[in-house]
């Protein structure tokens, strides 16, 4: 698709592509619906290869170099460049979007405004007073006198 018309590039769609990984030198790299590796042309969407033992689950998001770093299920990290590339090429990028979640996880962490004035103790006790006032008789204590629930 077309950044400045929105209008397809390409003559026809490229199926079972589930997430697009990265593009190094006119290829683009991506993810099946079966979970294995595609690399398509830039210039026309063609499949250039697909590799089924190759199965990313995440991509290390690398915005500085022409490397793709991409992680299996079991931990392993493969490195994607040009041939003959031996030392990485530094590249510019534009900043960072924010994404949606990442916006409203920023948002969660923010700590509201305090509007209400500083809360004052009702009992006008402070620095350890007891708030209640002073000594009072324990209510559970036995009672002096009488049972009051006399013989049955």
């Amino acid at each position: 698709m077309s950044a400045s018309d929105g209008y397809s590039v390409w003559p026809q769609t490229v199926p079972g592509v589930q997430e697009l990984l990265g593009a190094i030198d006119g290829k683009i790299y991506a993810r099946s619906m079966s979970g294995s590796l595609l690399v398509m042309s830039m210039e026309d969407g063609s499949l250039l290869g697909r590799f089924p033992r190759i199965q990313p689950e995440a991509l290390v998001v690398n915005r500085s170099t022409d490397r793709l770093y991409l992680v299996n299920k079991r931990g392993t990290m493969q490195c994607l460049r040009s041939p003959g590339s031996v030392i990485p090429k530094v590249v510019k990028s534009s900043a960072p979007v924010k994404t949606e979640e990442e916006a409203d996880t920023e948002l969660e962490k923010q700590e509201p405004e305090s509007t209400t004035p500083k809360v004052v103790d009702p009992f006008g006790g402070g620095g350890g007073a007891d708030p209640f006032g002073d000594t009072m008789e324990d209510p559970f204590a036995p009672a002096g006198g009488q049972d009051p629930f006399g013989d049955f």
